[in-house]
């Protein structure tokens, strides 16, 4: 049986906002998977930068760009926001979820950040 887990950070990179390092671990064993990252978790991501004080709300749409530390990928989250929060009300939803705001991930880069 394993779990996720993610690590996030202020970077000390000059191009990121934030680093996200992903881990998949095992429960009931002494092992770690860190080469894969997980996309549902990077979702997550800007919304919880945000919560967490690693990006600033910047109007009505936050841009926060991500270094992903294990697979070395540049990627930019847009994160509605109001009243210098992450904004959760919204008409998108997937199968089996419940209604939200709009999320946008693009991946600008996947050569490591120096």
């Amino acid at each position: 049986m394993t779990t996720k887990a993610a690590i996030l950070a202020k970077s000390q990179q000059d191009w990121p906002d934030a680093d996200f390092f992903f881990a998949q671990v095992a429960v009931e064993e002494k092992w770690g998977d860190f080469k894969p990252a997980c996309g549902n978790i990077l979702s997550a991501f800007g919304l919880t930068a945000i919560e967490m004080g690693l990006a600033v709300p910047t109007g009505d749409l936050t841009e926060i760009k991500i270094a992903a530390v294990n697979t070395g990928a540049c990627v930019v989250a847009n994160v509605q926001t109001q009243n210098s929060r992450p904004n959760y009300e919204g008409v998108a939803e997937i199968a089996g979820g419940f209604p939200a705001d709009q999320l946008r991930l693009r991946c600008v880069s996947w050569m490591l950040l120096a």
